[in-house]
């Protein structure tokens, strides 16, 4: 007979180190401003929806830079996916495009998200982007 594992389980949260939490919070208002626009973006049409990297590449040519549009490229790509694939971004997958669109390193879990969440820095570079795709 085997005896029981004795171990103590993990617990349910993760515990973060103090460097991540203050990343966190340094990207929470940037992931809050893409979260207020979901309303507004869910009521944009397909057609307005393809047409807005149009809109983006305009900013982009007007001297506007990518930390300029990245609010609203990111709600545009959250809204798109969520009608293309029926599954919206997380706030979490969110934070890891707002880092990889740093150039830095997001890591994720399996199962977290990892493909959705590469799609939203690919967008604003013009590197495919889901709204072209309804």
């Amino acid at each position: 007979m085997k005896t029981p594992n004795t171990k103590p389980g993990k617990p349910n949260t993760v515990s973060l180190s103090q460097h991540s939490k203050r990343e966190i919070e340094l990207l929470l208002p940037l992931v809050h401003k893409i979260d207020v626009l979901r309303p507004m973006t869910a009521m944009i049409s397909d057609k307005d929806l393809q047409n807005k990297h149009l809109e983006f590449k305009e900013r982009l040519a007007n001297g506007e830079t990518l930390d300029d549009i990245l609010v609203d490229a990111y709600a545009v790509v959250r809204e798109a996916t969520n009608r293309v694939r029926h599954t919206g971004h997380y706030l979490e997958q969110i934070m890891g495009g707002i880092i990889l669109h740093q150039g830095r390193v997001a890591e994720m879990r399996t199962g977290e998200g990892k493909t959705q969440t590469c799609g939203l820095s690919q967008c604003p570079r013009g590197q495919g982007c889901a709204c072209r795709d309804l």
